[in-house]
């Protein structure tokens, strides 16, 4: 019996990327070396990537834009080792990212926004994805510990301050020529597309 896993984890970080257009194997080798730069993870991760589209830059290099997905090697094991378990071959792990997330990539009027933050809140996880050129260059998903939140009044707040500060420090300390400002926010945006 075949088993596909669907399942999100705050240790799984997506990012899409322009990864310089090479032949063959050397383009995973390239895509493998540029996530792993950009997000500093470790060798411990397994990457996966889909090809979006392909373009040539303002100075004539042709890069691939890439969606990917890295997620800790123990993770993906273990859920094979619990597929074995049961008797089923694991032949598919599916790696969800929000639907509110999609829906701004088709978003107009989010291109003119960027730099911009994204902070999707809810009862059991937060979902934080910035967004420059239209597309997300970086995402990250947080869970909310119920229990914690019923036992103090500011643990929601206190996470979601926290993790957006230090994603806004990390992304900021890699693009100081366009950084995300606090006062980029408008709070009618997702609103506005999720109501049409």
């Amino acid at each position: 019996k075949d088993l596909v896993v669907s399942f999100s984890s705050n240790q799984i970080v997506f990012k899409e990327m322009a990864v310089p257009k090479v032949k063959g194997d050397q383009f995973n080798l390239a895509v493998n070396n540029q996530i792993k730069s950009e997000t500093n993870i470790s060798d411990d991760y397994n990457i996966s990537f889909t090809i979006i589209g392909e373009e040539v830059t303002e100075d004539g290099k042709e890069v691939v834009n890439v969606f990917a997905t890295a997620c800790p090697q123990a993770i993906v094991d273990s859920y094979i080792n619990l597929a074995s378990a049961m008797g089923y071959n694991l032949v598919g792990v599916n790696i969800s990212s929000t639907c509110i997330a999609r829906a701004l990539q088709n978003e107009s009027s989010v291109k003119e926004k960027c730099p911009l933050m994204v902070v999707q809140i809810d009862a059991s996880f937060l979902s934080m994805s910035i967004y420059d050129n239209n597309m997300i260059v970086f995402s990250r998903f947080v869970n909310i510990d119920k229990n914690e939140a019923r036992l103090s009044d500011d643990y929601v707040a206190r996470t979601v301050y926290d993790n957006v500060f230090r994603l806004m420090q990390f992304y900021n300390s890699r693009n100081e020529e366009n950084p995300i400002s606090l006062h980029k926010y408008d709070f009618n945006l997702g609103r506005d597309i999720l109501s049409r």
